[in-house]
Order: C-alpha cells, then structure tokens, then sequence
C-alpha cells in the first residue's frame, strides 16, 4: 500500500489512505497476514467505509494447480478456495485475484 508514507503497519496505511479519500485498498499477500491482523483490517475499513479490493487466492507457484486435473491439484485449489472465502468474509472481501504466470509455465499453446 504506501508503506514509505504511513509505515508498515497496515491499520495505520488504512488510516493513512482513508485520509486521503480513497474508496478501498488492495493487498496482495492479506492471505499471508495472521487472522487477528486479517480481522483487524476488516474492522478498520468498515470504520472508514472503506472496500477491500483483490487479494490472491493462489500462493503455490512451485507445481500447477489450476492447470492439472490431478486429484492433487484440486485438493490444493480447493483448500485454497475454502481458506480465501473465510478470509475475504474477515475483511468483508468480495474480489479475489488469481495469479497464473507461474502456473502457465510448461504449457504447449
């Protein structure tokens, strides 16, 4: 977010981007944070009317996931998909990005 102009904390950018009037925010990696700073962001942007924008559902990039139609595969995606939805109802979410790249690799077009 804007971590050179409100610090590292991400309740403190969230202050820092309600004071400047923006509708929402992104974070990427909000499924690495633990649950209690998951849930205190969604409390902070309810304050604020806030949105909470994309986040990344995927965050295994060493084996394709949703490019195999392994039994392997769909365990890991919908794991994935189980652990998104309970963090975007955290946050009150309803975007999820999906970050293929490094899936793609390997792949006859």
């Amino acid at each position: 977010m804007f971590p050179a102009s409100a610090g590292s904390d991400p309740i403190e950018q969230i202050k820092f981007i309600a004071d400047r009037r923006f509708s929402g925010i992104e974070d990427n990696f909000l499924k690495l944070r633990p649950i209690e700073v998951q849930e205190k962001i969604g409390r902070e942007l309810a304050k604020h009317n806030l949105e909470m924008g994309c986040f990344v559902n995927n965050l295994i990039f060493d084996r394709p996931t949703f490019v195999s139609d392994s039994r392997e595969a769909i365990e890991i995606l919908l794991k994935q998909l189980k652990e998104t939805i309970e963090v975007a109802k955290r946050v009150n979410g309803k975007k999820d990005g999906v970050d293929r790249m490094k899936l793609l690799i390997g792949l006859k077009y």
